[in-house]
């Protein structure tokens, strides 16, 4: 009895060893950028749930959750880091957008075939959408934007 306790025991630590090893670069292959434009390595998601940030200047209804994810983020900074698809028209409109917004995190660069290849994926149509990808990269819901059942999962 005690082999089998120590068997699943390690088990267990092996699929958690696996998700923290998870190589964000797998699904973010051109890397991630700053608000600055500048690279940001993809390491720095290792061992967090991600949420990708579908959003654009240009879209209301993303101006007005940005500042609710920036805050959510924030609080959560621990457990989960957020990485923004732009859907702006220029890669100058994208990095304004940032700043303006404060978002704290990284994007893929502009036009980037990660994003798009995520949206098809995904059959991402709208904006402004919230992806979630657990620390193994699988998508955990495409309805981040409910903060509160977002919530929930990040507090399993």
């Amino acid at each position: 009895m005690r082999s089998l306790f120590i068997f699943v025991a390690s088990l267990l630590a092996c699929a958690q060893s696996v998700a923290a090893d998870f190589d964000w670069s797998t699904i973010f292959k051109e890397g991630l950028v700053n608000a600055e434009g500048k690279p940001v390595a993809a390491s720095t998601l290792k061992g967090k749930v991600v949420a990708v940030y579908f959003s654009a200047e240009w879209c209301g209804p993303c101006q007005t959750f940005s500042p609710e994810l920036v805050k959510f983020a924030e609080k959560n900074a621990a457990k989960m880091a957020v990485v923004f698809v732009s859907l702006d028209r220029s890669n100058g409109s994208m990095l304004a957008y940032m700043k303006k917004a404060g978002m704290p995190w990284a994007a893929t660069p502009f036009k980037s075939a990660s994003g798009k290849a995520l949206m098809e994926k995904n059959n991402i149509s709208g904006i402004p959408t919230l992806l979630v990808l657990g620390k193994d990269g699988k998508v955990l819901t495409s309805n981040g934007r409910n903060l509160g059942k977002f919530q929930e999962l990040l507090d399993k």
